[in-house]
């Protein structure tokens, strides 16, 4: 028996191995996929955790500006308070040199000359302020003697009723002038009308990656679209537009549904290519948000409308076929068939407009296309906001 050197012994084992006709077997073939997915979904919940970890991070930091920015603004405010509460005590020494002016006499004399009171003849004592460069004798500061004193008695109730402690009018009335009460103020004041609800439109561009075996990854395309977004409450929102991407995956036999199942053990592979217009409906939550940027959540359904369809089936060499392309034009169409989930994280540009990034995963409820496959979609897309004015609409 010779002995065998390593050069020769490499030779010998791969003869072997690529002379050899290994029989398919379907079952440890599916044994095999299954393995595959169970490791596909903790790669998923990894992916997911992480991405997760970086959301709450941000929340964290993007929260941490607002708080700053309230406790400048609070500080401010009571640095406000002292000078308001200055104004407000000296508001009574307005109301005193408002009553004496010359226009709130007229009323007093017309009483006066009615209980047949001289207004000229002097009744009151001299003031002690006297003006530089007058004598001042004590004897003056005596009160003359008072004629119709009850008369005087008489007119102080009158005089009383009319001007009361806080009780000044500082807006008199002008005859043929319209005033307003201050009711009819104070209940326009009160009166809000109901603000119309923010109106935007939505630009976005970006890779799509579609996949029959795994959620996040595959096969990536280019998808475009316009989404028309409508804000019901300041956090509250609903979104509808069209998105158009060409979805290209490849799929095993297992994962296409065929009309005769005894075909799949004669095909390799399935190559796709499908021109997918979609139409969303979906819901949006404003997590965070202020005057420069924004943090929403979004989630609803989507309809495929399937344009185009080509399918490549491969054979295995053991059947002795050639590849064979199925094409399919505007014969599937899948209503709210597909679930969507997303999260927006806008910036503001100028006035009217914000950039955004939306990363998105999209799962069907039912099978997509042809061969009712498990189409599962990912990406992050490249978002432009233009805010409508309220007064364009």
């Amino acid at each position: 028996m010779t002995e065998l050197n390593d050069n020769r012994f490499d030779d010998a084992f791969r003869k072997k191995v690529t002379e050899a006709d290994l029989d398919f077997d379907a079952e440890a073939w599916a044994k095999m996929e299954k393995m595959l997915r169970k490791r596909d979904r903790f790669i998923l919940f990894r992916n997911a955790a992480i991405l997760l970890l970086f959301l709450a991070a941000g929340l964290v930091l993007y929260n941490q500006f607002p708080a700053q920015h309230e406790i400048y603004s609070s500080h401010n405010k009571k640095l406000d308070k002292p000078e308001k509460n200055k104004q407000i005590q000296q508001a009574p020494a307005k109301t005193e040199k408002i009553a004496a002016l010359p226009g709130r006499n007229i009323q007093h004399q017309k009483l006066y000359h009615e209980k047949g009171i001289n207004p000229s003849v002097k009744q009151v004592r001299k003031p002690i302020n006297v003006p530089d460069g007058f004598d001042h004798h004590p004897a003056d500061d005596q009160s003359a003697p008072l004629a119709n004193v009850p008369a005087i008695q008489n007119v102080e109730p009158a005089l009383n009723s009319d001007i009361q402690p806080g009780r000044i009018d500082n807006n008199p009335q002008i005859p043929g002038a319209r005033t307003d009460s201050a009711a009819q103020i104070a209940s326009t004041g009160k009166k809000t009308t109901r603000q119309k609800p923010a109106l935007s439109l939505v630009f976005n561009v970006g890779p799509d990656f579609n996949s029959a075996s795994t959620v996040i990854g595959g096969k990536g395309s280019l998808g475009v679209g316009v989404m028309a977004n409508l804000m019901i409450t300041k956090k509250l929102g609903i979104q509808t537009g069209l998105r158009y991407s060409e979805k290209r995956y490849s799929a095993s036999a297992y994962n296409y549904t065929f009309n005769n199942p005894s075909r799949r053990s004669a095909i390799a592979g399935i190559d796709a290519s499908c021109n997918v217009l979609e139409v969303p409906v979906l819901g949006s939550y404003t997590v965070a948000g202020n005057s420069r940027r924004s943090i929403a959540i979004n989630a609803g359904l989507s309809s495929y409308f399937m344009l185009r369809e080509n399918y490549v089936f491969n054979y295995t060499p053991q059947s002795g076929r050639d590849s064979y392309t199925l094409t399919r034009i505007n014969q599937n169409q899948h209503y709210f068939s597909v679930s969507s989930i997303s999260a927006t994280y806008y910036t503001k540009l100028k006035k009217g407009f914000q950039l955004g990034i939306e990363p998105y995963v999209k799962i069907p409820l039912t099978g997509v296309g042809e061969g009712k496959v498990n189409l599962n979609s990912s990406g992050i897309s490249l978002n432009l906001r233009y805010d409508i004015p309220k007064k364009n609409r």
